[in-house]
């Protein structure tokens, strides 16, 4: 069943994991990296009426003027049951070129 679905949507945020990145880089290519969908994590696709294998991917299409970056710098620890605050080194140039990861 071949299916491709596309959306489009305005942002001026985005957030990024910074947990064992070194760079905002490796951030930005963890934003785009591809998920599969399958298993109990199908999705259900109305065209078909049923949950199918799928890929799902964020890629930024349109720039806005100002981009604000969301670092992630808190995770939940599901043992403790509290926030943990994230203190990895993540580099961040003061200078971005963000259109490597535009279409």
């Amino acid at each position: 069943m071949p299916y491709r679905g596309e959306r489009q949507e305005k942002f001026i945020r985005i957030s990024l994991e910074i947990l064992n990145k070194k760079s905002l880089y490796e951030a930005l290519d963890l934003y785009i990296k591809e998920d599969m969908l399958e298993g109990d994590n199908k999705y259900y696709c109305e065209q078909y009426d049923s949950k199918i294998n799928a890929k799902k991917r964020c890629l930024l299409w349109q720039l806005p003027n100002t981009l604000i970056i969301h670092l992630k710098r808190f995770e939940f620890d599901m043992n403790t049951m509290q926030r943990q605050k994230i203190n990895d080194y993540c580099e961040f140039p003061m200078d971005l070129n963000i259109k490597p990861w535009t279409m």
